[in-house]
């Protein structure tokens, strides 16, 4: 069904599952689920200073602030066995770190997969989920219309330095966010095929910048570059089965100690019917 020019809603895995495919099969796109359907897409820096009433002017001071402790400070944990040397980060992976280990980012998770963002939209899914799909190819052609400066390997491959508050100067009139990918590539970066989307603008949600700007391209070319399909709790156990038999599980997704707390978690959302299908890594 139909909500708007980007959002459809799903009631039954098989119509969705077709959707899927015929974004695969048709255009080069990066996915992104989100078990609340009800949440705008955005990054957890401006969901994080949103939340705590902090004024937009102030926002990129301390964004500044808070990057320059982390990183001055990381030296300082090079016992932590995913710490590399600190001389090998570009800005996005600094910004991975932190995002991993808990610190709101401008980054934006996405996967080049849409089966491994539909195991994080059905992970913790409320009533209504949602799988997002951005339409790299075209989004690319687009900002280079806008003259938008992007890393020709999707990568903020400066060094740790001012480089990045120029890069944010140069840029500052750009609303719209960009690819990047990290430089590092983690084991779990690599499994769940991530990318990002590096918000530019932490004034506003992104989900509302994209929904205007595929609004606008799909009047002038009739190609769809953002859509939003969402779809009922009822269907995620099917789903559940579904990616299990692909190895699309907690335990795949994330390994070791942490992917088997997932793991675990997966199973107490299951009916008792098809736990032997997903009890096992």
């Amino acid at each position: 069904m139909k909500i708007n020019n980007v959002t459809c809603f799903y009631d039954n895995w098989d119509t969705l599952k077709e959707a899927i495919h015929i974004k695969v099969v048709t255009s080069d796109n990066i996915w992104r689920g989100q078990s609340n359907g009800k949440w705008k897409l955005c990054s957890s820096l401006f969901r994080f200073f949103k939340k705590m009433n902090i004024t937009q002017y102030r926002r990129p001071f301390l964004e500044k602030c808070a990057i320059e402790f982390f990183k001055n400070n990381l030296d300082k944990n090079k016992n932590n066995s995913d710490l590399y040397n600190l001389k090998d980060y570009s800005y996005c992976d600094l910004l991975v770190l932190m995002q991993h280990f808990g610190c709101p980012t401008r980054l934006i998770d996405f996967s080049k997969s849409p089966y491994v963002a539909l195991y994080f939209a059905i992970s913790e899914s409320s009533s209504i989920s949602a799988l997002y799909s951005l339409d790299l190819d075209f989004y690319l052609n687009i900002l280079k219309e806008k003259k938008i400066i992007i890393d020709k390997d999707f990568n903020l491959s400066f060094d740790l330095s001012e480089k990045y508050q120029d890069f944010l100067q140069k840029n500052r009139n750009c609303k719209y966010p960009i690819p990047i990918s990290a430089k590092i590539q983690s084991e779990r970066d690599f499994t769940q095929q991530s990318i990002y989307l590096f918000d530019m603008d932490i004034t506003q949600n992104t989900e509302n910048i994209l929904l205007k700007l595929s609004t606008n391209y799909f009047e002038e070319y009739g190609q769809e570059l953002f859509s939003k399909l969402e779809f009922p709790s009822e269907i995620k156990n099917e789903i559940f089965k579904d990616l299990a038999l692909m190895n699309l599980d907690g335990f795949h997704l994330f390994k070791g100690l942490q992917g088997l707390a997932y793991k675990a978690k997966d199973i107490l959302q299951v009916p008792e019917a098809d736990i032997n299908l997903i009890n096992s890594v």
